[in-house]
């Protein structure tokens, strides 16, 4: 018996050493190749200063389509481009900022609405080079033929290469590039833009939930939580105002990040969260204590072609 029990044990152990799952982002790209993603974004906040409160919604549609140029040893050089963007924001005072790119001559409104408007309009006609690095990640990202450069002042650092190369390789850094199995967990700290200078620098917590069947496919599981968020308005920000300090809470959280094992990549992407609390900005040179109200949710699915 003794034979068979080793044999039984040593192929336990070739099971256990073989049971970690691989999560690394090394997508095979090909010239020609077609990477579509679309994004939803739906946010509704209420800021309350001096017992006001300011409601805004504001939810965002976006497809956009990336060629693959070439491909070497050094980088993989891809062109992008917006293919659909719609845009509704509902503000205080019954005012709304919309834009659909199927209808790209609507009329503008008025005053800064307008410059809303121009800066969408100039978005969805934008064009882009991204350079990869042999790691996957983002080197640089250039704009096609000045594509950006009608952009009003207000809204140039949101469209920023540097903001996209920081937001694209963000993304890229949730996959820990190693085995692991299910239960193991991993902390990164992330920059979660707002638009105009504002951001929430969180702390999110990663969770290895192993192979799960979503949408007909079995894809590896990721589940993550927002744990930590502070709120700042950076010093690049045009807005009239500044942030001094925040006192804020996650109420609630929910993340999922669904990665192809077969095609070393993530493919959809989806969070939702709450959060509340305290600010204190900063107007003029006055103190403006403030309670914000925040409820958010992103997804973004990815197809290639």
């Amino acid at each position: 018996m003794r034979p068979f029990l080793t044999a039984g044990l040593l192929c336990a152990l070739s099971v256990s050493l073989q049971a970690g799952t691989l999560l690394v982002n090394a997508p095979e790209n090909k010239v020609g190749q077609k990477i579509l993603t679309e994004t939803t974004t739906d946010n509704h906040q209420i800021l309350t200063i001096n017992d006001q409160a300011i409601e805004t919604k504001a939810n965002t549609f976006a497809k956009t389509e990336s060629v693959v140029e070439s491909v070497s040893k050094e980088d993989v050089i891809t062109t992008g481009k917006v293919t659909v963007l719609q845009i509704n924001i509902s503000l205080p005072g019954g005012q709304s900022a919309n834009f659909d790119s199927g209808n790209p001559n609507a009329e503008a409104p008025a005053g800064p609405l307008g410059e809303m408007h121009k800066y969408f309009k100039t978005l969805s006609k934008s064009q882009w080079k991204t350079i990869l690095g042999p790691d996957h990640k983002v080197k640089s990202v250039e704009y096609i033929e000045n594509s950006l450069s009608d952009i009003p002042e207000a809204f140039q650092q949101d469209a920023s290469p540097d903001r996209i190369k920081q937001e694209a390789n963000q993304m890229l850094n949730r996959i820990p590039g190693k085995e692991v199995e299910k239960g193991d967990t991993w902390t990164l700290n992330e920059e979660q833009n707002l638009g105009s200078g504002q951001k929430f620098n969180v702390t999110r917590k990663f969770t290895y939930l192993g192979p799960e069947e979503h949408n007909g496919k079995l894809l590896e599981h990721i589940g993550y939580k927002t744990e930590t968020v502070n709120f700042e308005i950076g010093a690049e920000s045009k807005l009239p105002i500044q942030s001094k300090s925040s006192d804020l809470t996650v109420d609630s959280t929910e993340g999922h990040l669904w990665y192809d094992a077969e095609k070393k990549v993530i493919v959809e992407s989806e969070e939702k969260f709450k959060v509340t609390g305290d600010l204190i900005l900063v107007a003029n040179g006055a103190e403006l204590p403030t309670e914000l109200n925040l409820t958010m949710h992103l997804k973004s699915v990815t197809t290639a072609e």
